[in-house]
C-alpha cells in the first residue's frame, strides 16, 4: 500500500512538472509525441534506478527515492543524472 502511495505521488509530481514546462504555443503532433516519449523514458529510467538502489541498499522501493536523492545531493549531481548513470551502468 505504501508503495502505491509513493507511485501515485511520483506520477502526480511528474504531471505537475510536465504542466509547468508546457509551452503555451500550439504544439505540433510530433512535438507532443516526442515530449511524451521523453517523459516515459525518463520515468522508466528513474524506476530502474529506484529498483537498483532498493536492491543494493537492502531497502524498499518506498525508501529508494530518498536514498537516490541523498546520493545525488552528496555527489553534487541532479537526481535525473544520478538515475541515468545508475540505469546505464547495467
Amino acid at each position: 500500500m505504501e508503495d502505491d502511495v509513493h507511485l501515485a505521488q511520483a506520477l502526480a509530481d511528474s504531471a505537475a512538472l510536465g504542466l509547468m514546462h508546457w509551452s503555451t504555443e500550439p504544439a505540433q503532433v510530433d512535438d507532443v509525441i516526442t515530449r511524451v516519449q521523453s517523459v516515459i523514458a525518463a520515468k522508466g529510467t528513474l524506476e530502474i534506478a529506484k529498483g537498483m538502489v532498493a536492491q543494493y541498499a537492502g531497502s524498499t522501493i518506498g525508501e529508494a527515492p530518498r536514498l537516490l536523492s541523498a546520493y545525488a545531493s552528496c555527489s553534487a549531481r541532479s537526481e535525473g543524472d544520478t538515475a541515468t548513470a545508475a540505469a546505464h551502468s547495467l
